[in-house]
């Protein structure tokens, strides 16, 4: 570990991770927190889909629940933590893309 001397934060290597092997692990936790609150809220409901927990305010007895709502915003924070995510990734390659123009396309930059 190191410290940015530009912005005084902390960096970590992470050379064995790629950026595809990130949001692959970021998609598998949010798909088994999904699988998560769908089993807690199919105790209440048997017949609730995935489909009805997006809007899980709809239904009283999950809007009354303080596990399922905890659990959904465990799943909000991982939305949240993806969408960062990808986002700063974009903005790495932009930045390098910009830095070198030719990288932009395969055949140069004419």
């Amino acid at each position: 570990m190191h410290e940015d001397s530009q912005a005084g934060t902390k960096k970590f290597p992470v050379a064995s991770l790629s950026e595809q092997d990130l949001i692959d692990l970021l998609d598998e936790m949010v798909k088994q927190q999904r699988a998560k609150l769908l089993s807690l809220a199919r105790e209440h409901d048997p017949s609730i889909t995935a489909d009805d927990l997006l809007s899980p305010h709809d239904i009283p007895v999950l809007a009354s629940d303080p596990r399922f709502n905890f659990e959904d915003g465990i799943l909000a924070g991982l939305l949240s933590a993806r969408a960062a995510v990808l986002a700063k990734l974009q903005d790495v390659k932009h930045s390098r893309t910009k830095r070198n123009p030719c990288e932009t396309t395969q055949a140069g930059p004419f």
